[in-house]
């Protein structure tokens, strides 16, 4: 009996069909790891990230944790939607996270000390 090589795209894609069709938890929510993943590594709490998230959704433009976790230009983009908003909260928030958005990506350089992990 042949075998099916193993398609790791398209489980991929299968896997996002899945989430899609079945509603998963959307990013920001407390099931996605990548919150605490980039509250921790923004050395911030997970509850001021939280508000961050919601207010972005408010705001209409919902972010993804895990893309600005990896993807600066995603994250700069965002920060300066949030900045860019008549919500003076927001923009606190956005501040805060743009400063320590660029010590990580100093840190990822290697030209920062790594600081320890906000609790």
């Amino acid at each position: 009996m042949p075998t099916v090589p193993f398609d790791p795209v398209s489980a991929v894609v299968r896997h996002c069909l899945d989430a899609e069709a079945h509603q998963l938890p959307l990013f920001g929510q407390d099931e996605d790891p990548w919150h605490g993943l980039m509250a921790a590594s923004l050395s911030i709490d997970g509850h001021t990230l939280r508000q961050f998230i919601e207010a972005m959704v408010r705001l209409g433009e919902p972010v993804d944790p895990a893309r600005m976790f990896m993807d600066a230009s995603y994250a700069y983009r965002h920060l300066a939607t949030a900045h860019a908003s008549s919500d003076e909260g927001l923009k606190a928030l956005s501040l805060l996270i743009f400063e320590r958005y660029q010590l990580l990506q100093l840190r990822r350089q290697g030209r920062v000390a790594q600081q320890p992990l906000a609790h």
